[in-house]
């Protein structure tokens, strides 16, 4: 057959792109800032990854300060993800590079584009993270389980329920949180029925929240920093906790049937508001919010930030606060098709995301919305909900929202739910429910419809007022169902129903009249344990019967003779009628085991009846036939595990920062993190990267962190450390770096040249490794004309300032900043700069600058490069004058010249030297042929003159 030549190129375009797909999702996103220092990074593609072509791969990742970052290269268990986690932290402010090539290539064949992108680190150092996620951190003291009794404890918050009509045959699962200061109850979760009888309770030195069922049957409680995972007996099995650097936020918690999680945590990060939003706070602290699904490994698969989509100025808080929780968001949920929904209560919508690619598919409410509302109460508009709190996706797709209601009038809070239309972009209201009287709640709150068409309104903060309900049970027709009361002054975060009968098991079967040497599968017509015994041994009476029963969480009470293995959440046990003794094999199918990710690593854990010590078995794994084998002759529990101890894996540098310059004049701490068991550290610190003759030479450390007094002023410091645990002693980390420095204050804000207006606000700012307090002052001449600020504390080493209007027009103010701390510790402007002279803000035309301008580099401190930029002025006069034979013959422009010169005056540099016509120019100086230390850059365009100075850091 004969084809065409432009078919054959339209054939050949097609069969190149099937031949070569990119990467659906990447993290952190190209070109993103303010990313964690411990960030992983992630690419995850549509299709299912051949596993084989990563080992093939190529991966580059560096860091413009800290250099190449080694680490571990793997695919997870969704086959759909590589991943990549560096083995140490990135520098702050840093920009990160990224390059994954080589043989990627999907099951069918089809290869994966090569990946090429950039991403900024967060500038936060280690004191503004300390102080931030202090806030946000926190975990409770779990105590002894509480046992029932005839008589609750004196201080259990008795709950009472009101008169009943036809409510959901479910168990309430609720937990008390104080509205008061010292209230007289403690920090309980219960379960109770439809009567108010309390079925179950747990003790815990926090209030706690979200307490409910998971989809494995297991319980889950969350609080700051962590999610706990329950047995049904409410005792502790596992905990869930944030990757990448990030803090968990107790807001919501989500385990997939797949055996993932979802999980957030709040980012706060210093931002410079006034950049933002007028009168914004220059030393501000933003929170963001990040999302992170992580697999049944714990490895971040997903993650998705909202400093990468939702902007501040969408926020309806105010952003001129010290503090902006410019997002909070406090919900997730999950759609049939696996997407994302999230609310977020400060910016007053409903976002669902795309999981496959972290695209934001619609946005609901708020300043963003993208939707028309149909049947909504109009007297709302255009916030029809506001500070919203909960969202659920039903069966048919609908979608169910706790409204907080905080900008009603009056305010007033309610259960709603929409039909969206995707094709109109309309979002119908079907049903919504308000209390009678109204219930306002400020915070916390919650919707759930329950399977017979009820549905569960939680009033959160809005209980705790007397007479007023914890949750409201709603009929489809608005009638109340049930309600249930705390006492005044206690509230429930959210409020739940579930079908639930404690310690139920996922399948038990028996097998009767069993017989030595014959074989016997545990699994009937409805249930499947997956297990297989062969009896070898057996020591039993007539009509002999051997049980299996089979659980989906981990035991009760789990120890161990040695360190605690990671355990899978599952456990069966193995009983039997009229057997006295028996010795058998038993095979596992662990295709219905799906949370067990490697079965080659699981060794099964024995603990026989009447003993709390689970012992190892030894265990094989048939990878042919899917199945885990151990012999045993015991009666009792049997749990699958991957042991700690396998091997002792080095221990990673965290603080100092790589080639961070830390405080010279005070003890310094160093910290790394653990990976896996240790329980000795050997720690070696020198000024000579050999380490030939240890400066410090530490063994037999017991913790992660020593604070080092002996080290001098003015050296570059390596370090290095290694673990010993049962399986001996590690390799080195990697050799970290830093640079011990005296304290230095760098004014970079304003720097010279600038006009400033009267009655104006004006941002002035600095560099410095001290975090003391300062005085800041305005100088005119040697004379003080202003205090700006007598002890200003700032994170982002920068404060707002109002200029007074009593302040005499002049042009020969600078700003003066000195330690409170070390008053011998100061800096002043380099030039000079005019207050109440000449206009500003006037934007030429063609953008062309009207003032010549040399900007302070960055980064400062740099290390070797760092980017000088300059304006040229279209002005008459800046060609009037020269120096003789300074300016070129028939020159039209302003004949440039930008030097760099180091502390003693001695030119080392020339890094402009032509004619430049008026506009904005950029330069690189690489400083690698010099010593660490203060150097001047000076720039000469005609008559105007400027120098500025800039630290170099090795």
């Amino acid at each position: 057959m004969k084809i065409t030549s432009l078919l054959l190129a339209l054939i050949l375009s097609q069969s190149a792109i099937s031949q070569s797909l990119p990467f659906q999702h990447l993290s952190p996103k190209p070109n993103s800032m303010l990313n964690s220092r411990e960030t992983g990074i992630i690419f995850k593609h549509s299709g299912t990854l051949d596993a084989a072509s990563i080992h093939q791969a190529q991966i580059s990742v560096v860091g413009s300060t800290s250099g190449l970052h080694t680490g571990v290269l793997k695919v997870s268990d969704d086959s759909k993800t590589i991943l990549f986690q560096p083995a140490l932290p990135f520098a702050p402010g840093e920009t990160v590079t990224v390059e994954l090539s080589g043989v990627v290539a999907l099951s069918k064949g089809t290869k994966i584009d090569p990946v090429s992108f950039s991403f900024t680190v967060s500038p936060a150092d280690e004191a503004f993270l300390r102080t931030a996620r202090s806030l946000l951190d926190g975990e409770a003291d779990i105590t002894a389980a509480v046992p029932l009794t005839d008589s609750l404890p004196t201080d259990f918050p008795a709950i009472t329920v009101g008169p009943t009509n036809n409510p959901y045959d479910g168990k309430i699962f609720i937990a008390n949180k104080p509205a008061v200061s010292n209230p007289p109850y403690g920090n309980y979760v219960l379960v109770a029925d439809n009567a108010g009888n309390v079925l179950k309770y747990k003790k815990f030195s926090k209030a706690e929240s979200n307490f409910k069922v998971l989809p494995d049957g297991r319980l889950s409680m969350s609080e700051n920093a962590r999610h706990i995972i329950l047995d049904t007996a409410l005792t502790p099995v596992d905990t869930f906790k944030c990757g990448n650097g990030y803090t968990a936020d107790s807001h919501d918690f989500l385990l997939l049937p797949n055996g993932h999680a979802l999980l957030f945590a709040s980012d706060p990060q210093p931002v410079d508001m006034s950049l933002v939003v007028p009168g914004g706070k220059p030393d501000a602290t933003v929170i963001g919010a990040v999302i992170q699904e992580l697999d049944a490994e714990r490895n971040v698969v997903f993650q998705w930030r909202t400093w990468d989509y939702i902007p501040i100025l969408s926020s309806y808080i105010d952003l001129k606060t010290q503090t902006v929780d410019y997002a909070h968001m406090n919900s997730l949920e999950v759609d049939a098709e696996g997407n994302i929904y999230t609310v977020m209560r400060h910016t007053s919508n409903i976002v669902k995301i795309n999981r496959e690619t972290g695209d934001i598919e619609w946005i609901l409410g708020g300043k963003q919305n993208q939707f028309t509302f149909i049947g909504e109460n109009e007297a709302n508009a255009p916030n029809y909900f506001s500070y919203p709190h909960h969202v659920t996706v039903l069966p048919n797709g609908n979608i169910t929202l706790f409204d907080n209601g905080d900008q009603h009038v009056p305010k007033y809070s309610r259960g709603v739910e929409y039909k969206l239309d995707m094709k109109s972009k309309t979002a119908t209201m079907v049903w919504e429910f308000r209390h009678s009287p109204d219930i306002y709640t400020s915070s916390g709150g919650s919707m759930q419809r329950l399977p017979n068409g009820n549905s569960i309104v939680g009033w959160s903060r809005g209980g705790s007022t007397s007479g007023n309900p914890a949750f409201t049970e709603v009929r489809p027709d608005n009638s109340v169902a049930l309600e249930l009361f705390f006492p005044t002054g206690q509230f429930s975060y959210r409020s739940y129903k579930f079908p639930w009968v404690s310690q139920t098991p996922a399948a038990s079967v028996k097998v009767q009249e069993v017989l030595q040497g014959n074989t016997y599968t545990f699994n009937n017509v409805t249930d499947t344990t997956g297990v297989t015994i062969t009896f070898q041994q057996l020591n039993a009476e007539l009509y002999a019967n051997a049980i299996v029963t089979k659980y989906n969480y981990a035991p009760v009470g789990a120890d161990f003779v040695e360190e605690t293995p990671v355990i899978a959440p599952y456990f069966f046990t193995i009983g039997n009628e009229l057997i006295n003794s028996y010795t058998c094999i038993v095979h596992i199918d662990i295709t219905q085991y799906p949370a067990i990710t490697s079965p080659e690593s699981v060794v099964v854990f024995a603990r026989p009846q009447f003993s709390e010590i689970f012992i190892p078995l030894p265990t094989a794994y048939d990878s042919a036939k899917k199945e885990i084998g151990f012999s045993t002759s015991n009666f009792g529990e049997f749990v699958f595990a991957v042991p700690q101890n396998i091997s002792s894996i080095a221990p990673f540098p965290i603080f100092p920062a790589e080639n961070e310059i830390v405080d010279g004049t005070s003890p310094v701490k160093l910290q790394w993190g653990t990976r896996g068991i240790f329980e000795t550290f050997h720690l070696q610190v020198d000024d000579d990267s050999l380490f030939q003759s240890p400066a410090v030479n530490e063994q037999l450390l017991s913790v992660n962190t020593v604070t080092l007094n002996q080290l001098v002023n003015g050296l570059t410091y390596f370090w290095r450390v290694r673990t010993t645990n049962s399986a001996g002693t590690s390799a080195w980390s990697k050799v970290a770096r830093f640079r011990m420095w005296g304290h230095y204050i760098m004014v970079s804000n304003p720097n010279g040249g600038e006009r400033l207006q009267k009655d104006s606000t004006y941002v002035i700012r600095w560099k410095s490794n001290t975090g003391h307090a300062m005085r800041v002052v305005l100088m005119n001449g040697t004379m003080e004309a202003a205090v700006v600020a007598d002890s200003a504390v700032s994170r982002t080493n920068a404060i707002a300032w109002k200029v007074p209007s009593t302040l005499a027009a002049d042009s020969s103010y600078k700003i003066k900043i000195t330690s409170r701390i070390t008053p011998m510790l100061s800096d002043s402007s380099d030039n000079s700069f005019s207050i109440g002279i000449g206009a500003m803000g006037v934007t030429p035309k063609e953008n062309i600058p009207t003032l010549f301008v040399l900007h302070q580099n960055y980064p400062n401190p740099f290390n070797p490069t760092t980017t000088i930029q300059f304006q040229i002025p279209h002005s008459p006069a800046a060609n009037a004058s020269f120096t003789k034979g300074e300016r070129p013959e028939g020159a039209r422009g302003i004949y440039t010249t930008l030097k760099v010169y180091d502390m003693l005056g001695k030119e080392i540099a020339t890094l402009v030297h032509e004619e430049k016509i008026p506009g904005t120019y950029s330069v690189v100086f690489n400083a690698d042929d010099f010593p660490s230390g203060i150097y001047f850059y000076r720039l000469q365009a005609g008559p105007y003159i400027q120098t500025k100075k800039m630290l170099l850091v090795r």
